[in-house]
């Protein structure tokens, strides 16, 4: 919808909050965490600084199916266009001593 000129910058946000409050009522891991993320990729159309942690959310919730986080982080890593390829890799590195330990924390729950 944001795409097609069909979303205003306030139903992106209200949809954003709203996903925020619908994994602030789960109680299930993977689905606390699919939430997030779709709040951060909705969140997108505000600011793109919220795409990196869509897909950490996506990384996030394999992790608490007990599922390896490689294969998708490779896909992640293919779909990133030239353009924006190093500055997303370099924020992602950046922000890894964060995601690892979360993620390792998520996994050892």
């Amino acid at each position: 919808m944001w795409k097609e000129g069909k979303a205003s910058v306030g139903s992106a946000r209200n949809a954003t909050f709203g996903a925020i409050d619908a994994a602030n009522e789960l109680t299930d891991p993977v689905l606390i965490a699919v939430a997030r993320g779709v709040g951060h990729a909705v969140a997108i159309a505000l600011m793109p600084d919220h795409a990196p942690l869509a897909a950490e959310y996506v990384l996030k919730a394999l992790v608490c199916e007990g599922e390896s986080i490689d294969e998708e982080r490779k896909w992640q890593n293919e779909q990133l266009s030239p353009e924006i390829k190093k500055p997303v890799l370099s924020s992602r590195n950046k922000r890894s001593k964060f995601w690892e330990q979360h993620i390792k924390k998520t996994s050892e729950s």
